[in-house]
């Protein structure tokens, strides 16, 4: 075969669609195995491969070479679902890193590069790769005695499992695995950062070395022909084929080869994309996962409702089929599709909401429940085991339901758009596979088919799979070109700063609004906008007037300039600016309204605009110039000091309000006489927001799908806490408890480089950075991770409101 060489990536195609994923099943101890028949190159190799989790919490092989429990190597996810590569020799380690990164995201898939090269030195003997970013922190990090490998040697391999009796199967999915003999490649091998700075497969163009292989999984004619190395495009009998075990090909709710890929930026196939699973973060505490999240059960009987949801919220006409098994008539397990916004997956079941909209058939009494009434609507027998269909068009309010038997309920026809089982009026917001389950044996099964393997019944015309590549296209596919979070240290002068600098592919723009904070220093929250202009700043943790200095600093095309204020450029302390455009100083004033603005800036698309304006004294309206109603407004008086900055937000009670500079619970007040309108603020006579003769500024964010999100969630003070759906991976949370008097509380993607997100800053206070209550970010939202104690994100039976901005959207986000 010839020496391995690695060839230069800018000589391969820019864009690659990875078109299967094999599904390895713990349940059914699924794994790959192999011996190889010579030893190759044991002291330098690479591993390159996507994943995509399934179970967490559970010590999971993805590559093992046994000789014996003494002497071995192996790659694994460790219980604590951090990531283990190690190799021992005699029973002792003489390569042994861990992360300190935790990977909890099921809802997307993972890029790993696993580099091994004893001739290097240090840590360089084994580098990893997240995403295309080199992971460089570590928990444990042996590496002195490392010479050579257990693996590419004639001991026997195994991908997905243990090599010592058969446990530790992995659950999830993997694509596009290349294994690389001879070489310490680096991630410009595999795969390059796509148009919106989202890390990508890239084929890779090398030669393997005698024992390397690549499987891509592309042909699922039988289980032993998915597992052909393919590394010359095609099946050679001299090639490193692998042995499935385990591994179905057959029809129905055992065939393992997937459709369920990452994500292609522009390359379109409504086939292939990243599908929706169960979602094991997005669930009751005790509903179980298997078989890479497309399987339920109850975990435990119990006379409570407990649901879980689907990975993926959609907004568009979408098809899937959830089937049970294993149920008997005192079961009551309850499969439909609703919306997410209760905040918890515990005591609820789908179709009883009180707040959203929602259908479910429960099975031991063939009633649907629809939106909290029950309603027989053709459900004519006791049917406990089977599968169902359902054909959601939630931009025309319509759902019909198909029986196991194959016919739609009621008669209707989805395609044609007649006879629904269900209808409401669409608001706009995404519905989701849900499932409840009470009074319900663990035996008793639900398994989801969002069509990443073939349906049971034909899709209705128009409706899609549940993929990402299915999602719509958003109007801000790379939230950097809209907002920014850049780190940098004082040096007591001047500072010139890009805000590129926090996003794969450097992007820039002008900011309109600059919140800064000291990190390792206490010291004031400074907030600055382009519209007041440079040198005015005004302080969020008090309630001083607007202040002037040329130390201050001033806006850039690219970013900012900071002076030599000391509160934001004091000598070596560290620093995060927080970053918006709000139309990059655009001058035109919003007209209409009663209360005329002084000064604007407006970016429509990032549903962001900044205004100016001086009180009259008279109740009045406001324009904010977004065409859309706003989701939360701070509204802050500049001209005098002692006055509070008061916020609006969509989640509070009533006609309710807070505060950003205190601790304070919501309250009632007369800031506004109704709520904000898509034109308007409507202002009342408060002193706070509409004094006669004074200065205001109001900062206006309207939510805009795939790059903002503003709601709330009830909290349960467990570490296993509220997972809140964004449908886009964040780069910036605020939160705040409205129930009680506890501190606001920022956290973000730059300071916190991968999970669990712990560093936090306080707006309403000026104190340093702390590590506090935890928080993960994923692919398609966030999680609460602060158990008890940490009441700061995480009081139990307390509501929590957020505003939260994107790195970018669930369509074409990772996992984290």
């Amino acid at each position: 075969m010839g020496l391995p060489v690695e060839v230069n990536p800018l000589f391969l195609e820019n864009q690659y669609a990875i078109q299967r994923s094999l599904r390895f099943r713990s349940s059914a101890t699924a794994y790959l195995n192999r011996t190889p028949s010579v030893a190759g190159n044991s002291s330098a190799f690479t591993f390159s491969f996507w994943a995509k989790r399934g179970a967490l919490g559970a010590t999971e092989y993805l590559f093992d070479a046994f000789q014996d429990a003494n002497n071995r190597f192996y790659i694994t996810f460790l219980s604590d679902n951090t990531m283990q590569i190690a190799q021992i020799v005699s029973a002792s380690a003489t390569l042994n890193f861990q992360t300190t990164a935790v990977f909890r995201d099921c809802s997307s898939w993972y890029h790993f590069i696993v580099s091994i090269n004893s001739a290097a030195s240090g840590t360089q003997k084994c580098r990893l790769w997240i995403n295309g970013v080199e992971n460089t922190v570590w928990t444990t990090s042996v590496n002195a005695s490392f010479t050579t490998s257990t693996w590419n040697t004639t001991n026997p391999h195994r991908i997905c499992q243990y090599g010592g009796g058969g446990a530790n199967s992995f659950d999830g999915y993997f694509a596009e695995v290349n294994f690389i003999d001879g070489l310490a490649l680096t991630q410009s091998s595999f795969g390059q950062y796509n148009e919106f700075g989202v890390w990508s497969p890239r084929k890779y163009g090398g030669s393997y070395g005698n024992n390397g292989f690549y499987l891509p999984f592309n042909d699922p004619t039988s289980a032993t022909t998915l597992c052909y190395d393919r590394q010359l495009g095609y099946n050679d009998s001299t090639k490193n084929n692998w042995t499935p075990n385990n591994i179905s090909t057959t029809a129905g709710v055992t065939y393992d080869a997937m459709t369920d890929v990452p994500t292609p930026s522009t390359i379109q196939n409504v086939l292939a994309g990243n599908y929706c699973t169960w979602n094991p973060v997005n669930k009751n505490a005790t509903v179980v996962t298997t078989d890479a999240n497309l399987s339920a059960n109850s975990g435990a009987t119990a006379s409570a409702h407990r649901m879980i949801f689907g990975s993926q919220g959609f907004t568009t006409p979408s098809y899937f089929e959830i089937t049970t098994s294993g149920g008997t008539t005192g079961m009551v397990s309850i499969v439909g599709v609703g919306q997410n916004t209760t905040g918890t997956a515990d005591g609820v079941y789908v179709g009883s909401y009180s707040k959203s909209f929602g259908l479910g058939y429960a099975t031991n009494a063939a009633n649907w429940y629809a939106n909290g009434a029950t309603n027989a609507n053709g459900a004519a027998t006791n049917l406990v085991d089977g599968t169902w269909g359902f054909a959601v068009d939630p931009a025309n309010g319509k759902a019909w339901v198909r029986n196991t038997s194959g016919n739609w309920i009621g008669g209707g026809d989805p395609a044609a758009g007649t006879l629904p089982t269900f209808t409401w009026t669409s608001d706009g917001l995404p519905w989701f596979p849900i499932m409840s389950f009470y009074n319900v044996a663990a035996t008793f099964v639900v398994i989801l088919n969002a069509g990443q393997r073939s349906y049971a019944f034909t899709a209705p015309s128009g409706f899609r799979p549940l993929n990402t590549n299915n999602l719509p296209s958003p109007t801000i596919p790379n939230g950097a070109r809209v907002m920014a979070a850049t780190l940098y240290q004082g040096n007591g002068s001047s500072v010139t700063l890009s805000n590129g600098a926090n996003n794969t592919l450097g992007t820039t723009f002008q900011p309109d609004f600059i919140w800064t904070k000291s990190r390792s220093a206490s010291g004031f929250n400074i907030v600055q906008d382009s519209v007041r202009g440079s040198g005015y700043r005004l302080i969020t943790d008090g309630t001083f007037s607007e202040n002037y200095s040329a130390t201050y600093g001033t806006f850039s095309p690219t970013g900012f300039n900071i002076g030599s204020d000391l509160n934001i450029n004091t000598t070596s302390v560290t620093y995060i600016a927080w970053q918006w455009n709000a139309g990059s100083g655009s001058s035109t004033v919003p007209s209409g309204g009663s209360i005329t603005p002084t000064g604007a800036s407006i970016n429509v698309s990032a549903g962001f605009s900044v205004i100016t304006y001086t009180g009259t004294g008279v109740a009045g309206t406001l324009p904010h110039g977004l065409g859309a109603a706003p989701s939360m407004v701070i509204t802050k008086k500049t001209s005098t000091s002692g006055d509070e900055w008061v916020i609006w937000h969509t989640s509070l009670s009533g006609g309710n309000f807070i505060l950003l500079f205190t601790t304070a619970a919501q309250f009632a007040s007369t800031q506004y006489t109704a709520i904000p309108t898509s034109l308007y603020l409507n202002l009342n006579t408060a002193t706070a927001v509409n004094n006669n003769g004074s200065s205001y500024i109001s900062y206006i964010w309207a939510a805009v799908s795939g790059y903002s999100a503003f709601g709330s969630y009830t909290a349960n003070a467990s570490t296993d806490g509220p997972m809140v759906f964004l449908n886009f991976r964040p780069r910036f949370v605020l939160l705040k408890n409205t129930t009680r008097v506890l501190d606001w509380i920022t956290y973000d993607s730059s300071r916190d480089l991968y999970n669990t997100e712990t560093q936090q800053l306080y707006p309403n206070l000026s104190s340093a950075e702390a590590a506090g209550a935890n928080i993960d970010f994923l692919s398609n939202g966030f999680k609460i991770r602060g158990a008890s104690g940490s009441g700061i994100n995480n009081t139990s039976g307390d509501v929590y409101i957020y505003a939260a901005f994107a790195e970018n959207p669930f369509k074409f986000a990772l996992a984290r």
